[in-house]
């Protein structure tokens, strides 16, 4: 394998269209991957049977990997495995996105110019339906030193592509990334610091990578002219506390009980201050909206994060 090998890694789960047009999306890539690899979390939805129908086209562009899990284990999983199963391959690199993600044509060309720079190099997301706006948005002066001054100031964090353009004239962004969208990892950080946490599932498993990376020393920036494009959260699935302080509301219980879990898992191995100011938002938001049975579904989901009780969220997986 050579030094600059890149296999580009897709985590599906039942959404065949757009994974469609994700691989759509790296076969036109002006820098070209090595390898696609598409980790299939026991979709039900005739992913299967599409790829064995369009493998072959497929292949005349590059070459592909297939692999289906024998259960859904989350974006987590899905991530740990494919990182996993291309770096026992021997590639070097690794450019890892969700099925609903797609990167601009550049997008890896673009990050790959970094490889001599930074270990984790990500693109800057946007929101397809508004291209001047971030989908996720990226932490300012962000480092795993300042967790510590989470409970001082709201996490400030870049939200359009003329303010971050603006703050940072080099066109790079250090210590922050949306990882796992369009990200780009290289080899000696899986050598460093392991996979992803498939114990996690959903929401919070960038979050964690992410902090590991920065507790240990790797170098983490995004550059701003990569762009990948994700669609953005619902607003209707957000609530403001205060009219300040996001809440994950109106979403599924599986997604809010792996939230609340992670976060505590999160914070109690990397900071509690980032941990006591989630607590405190989503506590005041329960017990002021006189929400008591939600609150202690959040109080339990919280205790399991903290004692490392994991598979629990396979309850709420829909049969």
């Amino acid at each position: 394998m050579n030094k600059n090998s890149i296999c580009a890694i897709i985590t599906t789960f039942n959404r065949k269209n757009k994974l469609i047009e994700c691989i759509q999306s790296i076969i036109n890539q002006t820098y070209k991957p090595d390898c696609l690899l598409i980790i299939d979390n026991f979709s039900t939805d005739g992913t299967e049977k599409l790829i064995s129908e369009i493998e072959n086209e497929i292949r005349k562009s590059i070459k592909l990997i297939y692999k289906r899990l024998s259960e859904n284990t989350g974006g987590a999983g899905g991530f740990h495995y494919g990182i996993k199963e291309a770096y026992e391959q021997g590639f070097e690199f690794f450019w890892v996105m969700d099925d609903d993600g797609k990167p601009d044509k550049n997008c890896l060309e673009k990050l790959i110019q970094y490889k001599d720079k930074a270990d984790i190099i990500g693109p800057l997301v946007l929101n397809p339906d508004n291209v001047e706006e971030l989908t996720f948005g990226i932490g300012k002066n962000f480092s795993f030193q300042n967790l510590k001054r989470i409970l001082k100031q709201p996490k400030q964090s870049y939200k359009t592509v003329k303010e971050i353009k603006q703050d940072n004239p080099e066109g790079i962004v250090y210590n922050s990334a949306n990882l796992f969208n369009g990200i780009l990892i290289s080899r000696k950080v899986v050598e460093k610091i392991s996979l992803p946490m498939k114990e996690l599932f959903i929401w919070g498993d960038e979050t964690e990578y992410l902090f590991r990376a920065l507790k240990n020393n790797i170098k983490v920036i995004t550059v701003i002219d990569a762009l990948f494009y994700h669609p953005k959260r619902k607003e209707e699935e957000i609530t403001k506390l205060f009219g300040k302080y996001v809440i994950f509301e109106k979403v599924s219980k599986l997604q809010k009980y792996c939230y609340f879990r992670n976060m505590a898992y999160i914070g109690k191995k990397y900071s509690l201050p980032f941990f006591i100011r989630h607590f405190f938002k989503y506590t005041l938001f329960y017990i002021f909206n006189i929400r008591f049975s939600d609150f202690l579904f959040f109080l339990s989901s919280t205790i399991d994060g903290f004692l490392e009780r994991w598979g629990k969220e396979k309850r709420y997986l829909k049969s």
